[in-house]
């Protein structure tokens, strides 16, 4: 478990480089950009990340991690529940949001859990349609355009 001192300055970290990918794409930030932004040390960036792409990989699983997926099985009412959860996730970290989805994150992993989840409840629930190709198709477009 990491102590108080590590986490925060992860937090520091995260916040810092949300707060420049507002402004500046990534390619345009460097390292120690960032450190003078954040007032820590590049050493002790180094000690926590190998590089930027670390940092946003570390928030993109966290942002996931928080993705209410939905469930075939589920009522509409639940369904409804889960994605009022999830837009309610989206809109108190907006900025996080924004700039993960910027910088050409999140799609892909929630539509490949989405994908994951699906066909095993397909499975789960001995669903005889064979056509997997229209369920792919389905939920394809349900995940991506929550995006758009």
């Amino acid at each position: 478990m990491e102590n108080r001192r590590v986490k925060l300055t992860k937090i520091i970290l995260k916040e810092s480089l949300i707060e420049l990918l507002i402004k500046e794409n990534l390619a345009n930030i460097t390292v120690t950009e960032l450190c003078n932004y954040a007032d820590i040390n590049r050493s002790t960036f180094y000690s926590h990340y190998q590089d930027l792409n670390a940092v946003l990989d570390e928030m993109e699983m966290e942002f996931i991690s928080h993705v209410s997926y939905l469930r075939i099985g589920e009522s509409t009412q639940k369904q409804l529940s889960r994605f009022i959860e999830y837009l309610n996730y989206i809109h108190s970290n907006k900025n996080l949001f924004l700039v993960l989805f910027k910088n050409g994150r999140i799609v892909k992993p929630v539509c490949d859990k989405s994908m994951e989840l699906y066909l095993k409840e397909i499975q789960l629930n001995n669903i005889k349609d064979h056509n997997i190709d229209i369920h792919k198709a389905f939920v394809q477009f349900a995940t991506t355009g929550t995006f758009q």
